[in-house]
Parts: structure tokens; sequence; C-alpha cells
């Protein structure tokens, strides 16, 4: 009978001690467990090759749950086959590609854990019925966990830690596993955003410079970021020349620089675009007309952030009436919905010139220009011709314009004109310039079930107010 206490207070004691030694066992556990995920983390820094991160993962992951097997399965580009790279230790690294499908899935491991996007722990491969994996197998493996890397939609593989006999893991070892698994799986995800970033870099780089348009890239305050090669060609500038320069103090000839300045700050303030006629003031002082785009670029709140200016050059034409007119031009004043518009109510002008209006009898008849016809799609204002009246106190009348060239201009008319000369109003009030044209040819055509009159004109002179 006395004994017995003596037998109680030594089974404590020996409790005690185990529950000592589980403790100290559970800290040595949980500080190896933190260092490799600090030297992960510092290798996810350094690395950068997805096969080798998932390796090297799988590496520490053994390392630290004590398995003599680690494996690593690469999924490439096309998502079709999946690279596996099995390392025993003291034996050289097996490789193995394996290909991968909806019906493939269940015959390895990997491909199984990566279609069901969840650990997968496996006791006794051999009576697994889940999945088949010939090759784990064969390699001697007989128990594990496989880790699938993913992240959203995207699978980036699996890592694989395993037993050559039958091993339970506890569920922190499984937790372990898979923060390294979410880690890995974050990381993946960045490098392959960055790979897609700097692919559709380099194709914008390159169609950048390889566009014929001219194109200027501003701030938003217009100090010229990048130019492209057709704007250094056409300009003479470089783009070390001009880069942090304001665009309009560059480009733009001195009586155009206000306007220019004005409209790149109202595009910013209001996120809108616009569209107009500007010269190009060369680097050798020289002025070559150019149609402009100005795109204001703005962050997902609708804040400005940079402006995309891109232009074609004009071609040249004649001096004389023409290029007064073309001064003239309404597009220097107004925005693109204006200009859409106007181009939405036009001819297309290679339509018209393939296909010509069917001529019916009208004053001057048969006279075709043969100067360079260019689109002039403007609303602009015509009224007929009264000797001695002045200009400005005509009855003018709105008229969608369709060409202009050196010696004449083309409009359209909903009846047929009554009158054999025109005074054309070209530009925008109060700034217009008064040109007078013979009308020439007057063709008919129908316009959305409608008959309207197609007027053809010759310039005579220029009108003073």
């Amino acid at each position: 009978m006395g004994s017995a206490p003596a037998l109680s207070a030594t089974n404590s004691a020996e409790a005690e001690v185990a529950a000592v030694d589980a403790g100290l066992a559970d800290a040595d556990q949980w500080a190896r467990q933190r260092a490799v995920l600090l030297a992960f983390s510092r290798r996810t820094a350094a690395l950068s090759k997805a096969e080798t991160l998932i390796h090297d993962a799988a590496s520490l992951v053994a390392e630290t749950l004590q398995a003599p097997v680690f494996c690593s399965a690469h999924l490439p580009g096309d998502a079709t086959t999946l690279s596996l790279r099995l390392t025993c230790a003291g034996a050289a690294t097996v490789e193995a590609t394996l290909p991968r499908s909806a019906t493939s899935a269940c015959e390895s491991l990997a491909g199984y854990a990566i279609e069901a996007r969840r650990p997968v722990i496996c006791e006794n491969l051999a009576t697994e019925t889940r999945c088949k994996d010939a090759f784990l197998r064969n390699q001697g493996v007989v128990s594990g966990l496989m880790m699938p890397l993913c992240m959203g939609e995207s699978s980036f593989g699996a890592l694989g830690v395993f037993y050559p006999a039958q091993h339970r893991l506890n569920p922190s070892d499984v937790e372990f596993a898979e923060t390294i698994g979410h880690m890995l799986a974050g990381t993946l995800a960045r490098l392959q955003a960055e790979e897609g970033w700097r692919v559709e870099r380099r194709l914008a780089a390159s169609l950048f410079q390889d566009v014929d348009s001219l194109v200027i890239i501003t701030d938003r305050q217009g100090r010229v970021q990048r130019i492209n090669r057709a704007c250094e060609q056409a300009s003479g500038y470089t783009g070390n020349e001009v880069r942090g320069r304001l665009v309009w103090s560059v480009f733009a000839p001195p009586a155009h620089v206000e306007p220019a300045h004005a409209r790149l700050r109202e595009g910013v303030a209001r996120g809108t675009n616009a569209t107009f006629h500007l010269p190009m003031l060369t680097k050798h002082a020289a002025e070559r007309p150019v149609r402009w785009t100005q795109t204001v670029l703005v962050d997902e709140d609708g804040r400005a952030q940079s402006v995309l200016v891109s232009g074609a050059v004009a071609p040249e034409t004649p001096t004389g009436t023409a290029n007064e007119a073309d001064e003239a031009n309404p597009a220097f004043e107004r925005h693109e919905s204006v200009d859409r518009a106007a181009a939405a109510t036009t001819f297309d002008a290679g339509t018209a010139a393939a296909t010509p209006f069917q001529v019916t009898p009208g004053p001057g008849n048969g006279i075709v220009r043969e100067s360079t016809r260019r689109a002039y799609p403007y609303r602009q204002l015509v009224a007929a011709h009264q000797a001695g009246v002045p200009p400005e106190r005509l009855a003018f009348q709105e008229a969608q314009f369709h060409d202009i060239s050196a010696g004449g201009v083309s409009f359209r008319m909903p009846s047929r004109p009554t009158f054999d000369t025109v005074v054309l109003a070209l530009g925008v009030p109060p700034n217009l310039h008064y040109i007078s044209a013979q009308v020439v040819n007057v063709a008919e055509f129908e316009d959305d079930g409608c008959i309207a009159f197609h007027v053809g004109c010759k310039f005579i002179e220029r009108l003073r107010s």
C-alpha cells in the first residue's frame, strides 16, 4: 500500500518531463519554420525563374519536414504539359514531362492537386484511389504531401514532399507547407504580371517608333516626355533635345503658342480630347501643316496623367487662295466632337474619287479641277454673290463642305443653286475669310432617301469686308 504514491509520483514526473520535451520540440520546430520562412522570403526577392523558385521552395519545405524526397512541378506558358523535377537524398535529380488535361489529371498526384486546387495528403500511394502516379511509385515514394500553386484563376504548378514509408503529417506541418505555397503563388503571379507588362511595353515601344504618324507624349503640364522616330524626322529634333521642354514652345509657331497651350490646358482640366489643324515649327524654323489629335490619358479615378498628341503631315499645296482658305480652317478652333459630327455628315473623299457624282446640267458643266483635292469635312457659310453688296451683309446659309484644292472647293446643298457666283465665308466667326467663286458643276445625288446637290466651284478672288 505504501508504494502506490511513489509510483504515482514517478508517473507524474515522467509525464511532466515528456510535456517539457514536447514543448521544446514544438519550439524548435516553430523556430525552424520561422527560419525557413525568412530564408524563403529572401530567395524569392533574388530569384526570378519560376522553375527555380518552385524547386527551391520544395527543398526548403522538405528540409523542415524532414522529408528525404521532394518534387517540383511547373506549368509552362501553354499549360498543356507538366514538367516534374524529383530529388532524392543522396541521388541525382530525375526529370519528367507529363501531359496535362482534364482527363489526365488523375494520372499524377501533382495534376490532381492542381485540378483540386487544395493540398493533397497521401498516406499510401499504392492504395490511393483518387489518383495514380506511376512516376512517383517508380522512385520509391510511399507517402507525402502535394501542394498546388494557384492564385485566382491562374495555376503555376505544385510542390511536394515525400517519404519512402508510410508517414503521417501533423496539421502544423501541413499549415506550414500551405503557407509557403501561398507565398510562392503570389510571387509567381507577380512575376507573370511583370513579364506580361514587359512584353506589352516592348510591343508598345515598337509600335511607338514604327508608326508613320507623328507622336508626342507629354506630362499633364505639357512637358515633352517622348517623341517617336517619325516626329524626329519631320521636326528635325531628337528626343533628347526636346525632353522636358513645353510642347507648344518647341513645336508651335509663335502665333499659335497661346491657342495650343490653352487647348492642352483645357483638355487636361476636363479630360477631353480634341482634333485640330496646327502648323508644326521645325528645328530649322520651317512650318509644316499637320492635323493633330490630342488624347488625354487618365487614371482609374479619371485624373489626367499624361497627354498623347499624334499627327499626320498634310500634303503640300501650291501657294495662293487655297492656302489662305486653309489658314481659315475651322478645325483650328473646333474640338473632336465637332469634327466627328462634320465627318459623319460628309462624303468619303476616296469614294467620291472612285465613283463620281452623276452630272446634271448646270452652269459651267464639265470643268474639272486639275490640282490635288483634300478632304474638307466642315460646315461653312455660303451666299449668292451680289454686286456692290459687302460680304458681311449677304444672306449666308450653312453648307456641308466636301473637299478643297488650290483651284476650288465643293459643298452640298439641299436644293439646286440658283446663282452662278457664290461667296464663301471660311473660318470661325469673327475671323472669317470671304472668297468669291464661280459655280462650275452641280451634281444631283440621293442622301438618306432625299435629293440633294453637290456643288463644285472655282475660286475667283479673295474679298475684303
